[in-house]
């Protein structure tokens, strides 16, 4: 009780106390909406002074999730109250509770896609988005989140989602990557596929395993050779656990033995020396 107190005396200066509850917002000329591009995602994103974010994100394939983000200290996971209230100048519309939703310490709130088409069209209507909790007749903590200048950004919102690139599995299910004369290090090239490969995955999920192949040209003795195979198959794979993707991924390599190209000429050896990503269902 004394941390929480702390907690609330601490910011008292910066926010604003009624009732027993701290509430946040932001004032007319501090409400921006702005965007942000991802690789199969366009976000709306509102700072809410001295609290933290929301964000309303949709992907490639239309849809949609609304999110509220913390700063350190301010959540720790109790069940939160989500409801779509009148602007102050709507005093005559009516509130109303969309969804009761909890988090995790350090974790968003999130919405899935049906309760955030729900935030989109009240923020459309000029209606803010109150989030509080706990999710009883007291909250001690009330966020604001205003649908100021709301229509502009969605407006922007659109034409980023419709310049996406494809989101279809087909289109990720195998990739190539290419790699150096005697190395097994992802070049520049390499890296953004396996990035694009990365972020598809992230955002849409869809595969079970991911399977990795190196192989390379016969430049070499075939014992080393498979060896650098399998050395180029594991950066891959090392590659893409960085960049946050959770699959198992199993490892092979064939060395020299199944060229793509004739390895009498440097272009065949290059096509030769290459690592195939395949993802299973």
């Amino acid at each position: 009780m004394r941390s929480l107190l702390c907690l609330l005396l601490l910011l008292v200066g910066v926010s604003t106390v009624r009732a027993g509850a701290l509430e946040f917002g932001n004032a007319m000329d501090q409400t921006q909406w702005r965007l942000e591009r991802g690789t199969f995602n366009c976000r709306l994103v509102q700072t809410i002074a001295d609290y933290g974010r929301a964000e309303l994100v949709q992907r490639g394939d239309g849809r949609l999730s609304f999110s509220v983000y913390a700063m350190p200290g301010l959540y720790s996971g109790q069940m939160a109250r989500v409801s779509l209230v009148p602007a102050p100048w709507q005093s005559s519309a009516t509130p109303q509770v969309l969804v009761l939703r909890s988090g995790a310490v350090g974790r968003p709130v999130a919405l899935a896609d049906e309760a955030s088409r729900e935030v989109m069209l009240a923020f459309q209507g000029g209606r803010f988005v109150d989030f509080s909790y706990p999710a009883d007749s007291q909250p001690r903590v009330k966020v604001s989140v205003s649908s100021l200048g709301f229509r502009e950004a969605l407006g922007k919102l659109q034409q980023c989602v419709s310049a996406l690139p494809a989101a279809n599995f087909s289109t990720y299910a195998k990739t190539t990557v290419y790699f150096a004369s005697g190395s097994y290090r992802l070049g520049k090239k390499a890296r953004e596929r396996v990035e694009r490969l990365a972020g598809y995955l992230k955002t849409y999920g869809g595969a079970k395993l991911i399977i990795a192949v190196g192989n390379t040209d016969n430049v070499g003795f075939a014992a080393l050779n498979y060896r650098l195979g399998e050395q180029r198959a594991h950066s891959v794979a090392d590659f893409l656990r960085a960049q946050g993707v959770k699959l198992p991924i199993r490892v092979l390599s064939y060395g020299e033995s199944r060229p793509v190209d004739l390895n009498n000429s440097t272009a065949g050896r290059a096509h030769n020396r290459r690592v195939t990503i395949t993802l299973e269902r």
